[in-house]
């Protein structure tokens, strides 16, 4: 977990430079993901997390997710969401695959702030679809399901979409 008695600098929500931000809240600490701006859409080497006790003030940016060590870095690398499952917790997040086609990763850690490794093989939407901004919902039974977007640069008007995850969150079944 993140030790606070190393932070170096405050940074306040003004001196942050992310798209797509998402804030996740443990036990009274926000942890807060984005996909870097700088370089935006093209090769950016993963993600990083600020965190915070007070949603104003934020560390410094920690590297939790290098996409070059894992061969992800071929273009994008955006819209990191971070859920907890089953004890571990789990980033959620769009990767050009190697067909050129972008698709919704899982990564996994065992703190929210990292280092955080591939967990799927592969995107976990289908992977002749242009897709992205992927979010983890829980059903009432505990049953893994990844919701996205099938996006409109192959389809007219992008849709909502929802595939089912195993229990590991490895792949869709």
């Amino acid at each position: 977990m993140f030790d606070f008695s190393k932070k170096k600098t405050q940074l306040t929500c003004s001196d942050i430079n992310i798209r797509d931000p998402f804030v996740l809240c443990e036990n009274g600490i926000y942890y807060m993901y984005g996909t870097r701006a700088r370089n935006f859409g093209r090769k950016t080497g993963g993600f990083d997390v600020y965190v915070g006790t007070d949603l104003e003030n934020w560390s410094d940016p920690v590297q939790i997710f290098f996409s070059d060590k894992y061969g992800l870095n071929r273009s994008s690398n955006w819209a990191p969401e971070v859920h907890e499952f089953n004890g571990r917790y789990y980033i959620f997040a769009t990767f050009e695959q190697e067909n050129g086609m972008r698709g919704t990763y899982s990564l996994v850690a065992d703190t929210p702030d990292g280092e955080f490794v591939p967990c799927s093989k592969n995107a976990l939407t289908p992977s002749d679809w242009w897709s992205l901004d992927g979010t983890l919902y829980v059903d009432k039974n505990n049953v893994p399901y990844l919701v996205f977007c099938h996006e409109h640069v192959q389809i007219l008007n992008g849709t909502v979409c929802f595939v089912k995850l195993n229990d590991t969150l490895t792949e869709a079944i």
